[in-house]
């Protein structure tokens, strides 16, 4: 009996834990709008920070792969995008 004690209170610290984390994700989301613009775009290019990818893969039930996924994506989706523009311009 002790280890189903024992067990239920670590499920219940984890999912206190992710509940943190995807609180967290969701701060971070929203308080974007705050930022200017320059402000945004200067913490863009100095880079996300790593909480903010936990918070993703937990927020939306990803898997490790899947995440991997997208933000290869998304990374080569912007560099497709930005050698598009310098094509046209």
């Amino acid at each position: 009996m002790n280890t189903s004690t024992t067990a239920r209170r670590q499920a219940r610290k984890k999912a206190e834990s992710r509940d943190e984390v995807i609180a967290a994700f969701w701060n971070f989301i929203s308080s974007r709008g705050l930022l200017t613009e320059s402000v945004r775009l200067l913490q863009i290019k100095e880079g996300l920070p790593a909480h903010l990818f936990q918070g993703v893969r937990m927020t939306f039930d990803l898997q490790e792969h899947s995440l991997q996924t997208l933000l290869s994506a998304s990374i080569a989706f912007r560099n497709s995008n930005r050698n598009f523009r310098l094509l046209t311009t």
